[in-house]
């Protein structure tokens, strides 16, 4: 017996939501929060600068 997946049980990763910042952003499961929020945040500051100008 088979159960059929749907392809995006296989392909898509699992994804969980986290706020930083007031910003939600998806990252995956296994993913370090703090990683990805910090690293988001520095692109939120050079692209805040960066419209500037």
């Amino acid at each position: 017996h088979i159960r059929f997946r749907l392809p995006h049980d296989i392909w898509e990763p699992p994804f969980r939501t986290i706020l930083c910042e007031n910003y939600p952003i998806r990252i995956q499961i296994d993913a370090d929060p703090d990683k990805i929020c910090r690293s988001f945040m520095k692109r939120k500051k050079q692209a805040i600068n960066y419209d500037q100008y």
